[in-house]
């Protein structure tokens, strides 16, 4: 009977390679860096506020482009509890995403990346919406601020244009964000005007 050696000196297996449970031990490993780093990541304020307005200057894009490509006017509308947006028709009827992918709607509180932000401020149109017409003659401007553990970023989309822009803006006090919030809540009070 012969046997292999191989160039280390010891006898060759017949088989050679990685074993199931050194697989698993790695992708524990994985998920385990993954599991720490990817929260860590999201929990800074820049970066969530960063992707946020991100996500709302390709919706707006989305808006105009579904506007000229479909013949059908476009309303990027905001909700009037500062969470979110969705397009929708002249009608207010949602429009689909393509790919039947459901509403083109966005809820900062379902996302759990975009928990806690909030739309503050909204300079829009009519209904607290942007129009974009089918035919480009009446595309309004407006800015949209998103506030997130106390910084803020304003986007604006130029009138007539459509042009979208990220601005950043700093609130001195991180409470800010919150006193609007809880100022413009229906049902809400407003403060007490203070005799000194």
């Amino acid at each position: 009977m012969r046997t292999f050696v191989s160039h280390f000196g010891r006898p060759a297996r017949a088989r050679a390679g990685v074993s199931l449970l050194s697989v698993l031990l790695i992708l524990v490993g994985i998920a385990f860096v993954a599991g720490w780093a990817i929260p860590a990541f999201f929990s800074q304020p820049d970066v969530t506020l960063d992707n946020a307005a991100n996500l709302l200057v390709r919706d707006v894009r989305t808006a105009q482009n579904r506007a000229m490509w479909s013949g059908v006017d476009a309303y990027l509308r905001f909700d009037a509890d500062g969470g979110g947006y969705s397009i929708v028709d002249e009608h207010g009827r949602p429009l689909e995403r393509l790919g039947a992918l459901g509403d083109w709607a966005q809820r900062y509180e379902e996302g759990g990346v975009f928990d806690g932000v909030r739309l503050v401020r909204v300079d829009a149109g009519p209904d607290r919406a942007l129009l974009f017409d089918a035919k480009k003659r009446n595309w309004e401007g407006g800015e949209i601020e998103l506030a997130f553990r106390g910084d803020t970023r304003v986007v604006r989309v130029t009138p007539r244009q459509g042009e979208v822009s990220v601005l950043a803006l700093a609130r001195s006090e991180p409470a800010d964000d919150e006193r609007d919030a809880a100022s413009t809540a229906p049902g809400s009070r407003a403060p007490a005007a203070s005799d000194d």
